[in-house]
């Protein structure tokens, strides 16, 4: 049990045009496991008439959750109703998931603001343009729907090499497509110290910070200003677990689903979809539209690329030759150096236990339908649990 009595004190919301940065001050141990700097987001839309009840949700959704991992408080001046209401189901979700950890800090503000709800068919999306995001759209690409990417979550705030080169990817299939995006620049992630959290939070709970408690919310928070400048009603964020396997994970259904200010929903999307039926669902969207959907899945690359040699990469490329189609279609590099690279990482490598596996058995079920002698390492593998 973590057990620690520190304050976050928010002192000063700073607007720009298009800027907005967080003064605030620390107290006790807190100041361990936070980095003494200006919290700073940029947006490519005017915030001037955002109210400051709504223009803290980034800040609170970012820190709060560091607060009631460590039983501290989080000190604001105002916030929206309805969120301020979200914030207790969202923390009751995490202790509900999180049982190693209380979960006890909270919030203090000085003023609840019953904001005017917003009503409008329009729906912002999450898109990265991994197998998540993309399904997510194929699903609802005839909705009247705005992308939303966050420069400063998998590609690095001061990475101006590999944000620009994920904006060419993204803007190529906005264009095509018809969709309009919002960029939103942050350093929600450089003011967290993560090797103090994990010191102490790994142990617990056997994962970081980052994936098992900050990464879903966080996002959340900086969409959430997207939404509400837009008018948008509903905010997508793609799924990645679903019902059959499920691991620790800080974006799930029963937290996301929860977080709601000014008549905004969200919506945890593609639950109910394995990793397979999402690539499945793109290809059949590519074998049918005049533009053909790529995918971008590569975290280990700090370009912004498909290294195609890590093990994303190798996984998605197996699931795209389940589906019957060349990974050359999809963004990636497939010729023998490639395909050997994959044969290795499948029979030395134990993935990430289960919840890998489960991803590769779902390929294996599908290539052994093939009756090609090209994947009989991957069939071998598992061959015990294959389906007869």
């Amino acid at each position: 049990m973590i057990k620690t009595n520190s304050k976050i004190i928010l002192t000063k919301i700073i607007r720009r045009d298009k800027k907005v940065i967080y003064k605030y001050k620390l107290t006790g141990a807190s100041k361990q496991f936070i980095n003494k700097i200006p919290f700073i987001i940029s947006f490519d839309f005017n915030i001037k008439n955002v109210p400051d009840s709504i223009l803290v949700i980034p800040f609170i959704s970012n820190l709060l959750p560091l607060c009631w991992t460590f039983n501290f408080n989080l000190f604001i001046d105002e916030i929206d109703e309805e969120f301020y209401k979200s914030l207790g189901y969202i923390k009751n979700a995490y202790r509900d998931m999180i049982k190693t950890v209380d979960f006890n800090g909270d919030i203090v503000c000085n003023k609840v603001v019953p904001n005017k709800k917003i009503k409008s068919d329009k729906k912002i999306q999450m898109f990265s343009g991994g197998v998540d995001s993309l399904c997510t759209y194929v699903n609802h690409n005839k909705e009247n729907l705005e992308f939303f990417y966050l420069w400063g979550s998998d590609i690095a705030y001061n990475n101006n090499d590999g944000y620009y080169t994920v904006k060419d990817f993204i803007d190529g299939i906005a264009k095509k497509e018809r969709i309009k995006t919002n960029y939103v620049k942050s350093n929600f992630r450089d003011i967290i110290n993560y090797d103090n959290i994990n010191k102490i939070l790994i142990p617990l709970v056997g994962d970081n910070y980052w994936h098992c408690i900050q990464h879903g919310i966080a996002l959340l928070g900086h969409a959430a200003i997207v939404a509400y400048v837009q008018k948008a009603s509903t905010i997508y964020i793609p799924a990645t677990c679903n019902p059959n396997f499920r691991i620790l994970c800080a974006s799930i259904p029963e937290i996301d689903n929860q977080f709601k200010f000014t008549g905004i929903k969200t919506v945890h999307d593609g639950f109910e979809l394995s990793r397979l039926d999402k690539v499945k669902n793109i290809v059949n969207h590519n074998k049918k539209a005049k533009n053909k959907l790529p995918l971008r899945v590569c975290w280990q690359s700090l370009e912004g690329i498909n290294c195609s040699m890590c093990e994303k990469c190798s996984r998605t490329m197996l699931e795209l030759l389940a589906c019957g189609e060349n990974p050359q279609n999809y963004n990636f590099r497939y010729d023998d150096e490639v395909k050997e690279n994959i044969q290795k990482i499948v029979t030395t490598s134990n993935f990430g236990g289960e919840f890998l596996d489960a991803f590769y058995i779902e390929s294996a079920n599908e290539l052994k339908k093939q009756k090609t002698k090209e994947f009989d390492y991957l069939i071998k593998k598992y061959k015990n649990i294959l389906n007869k």
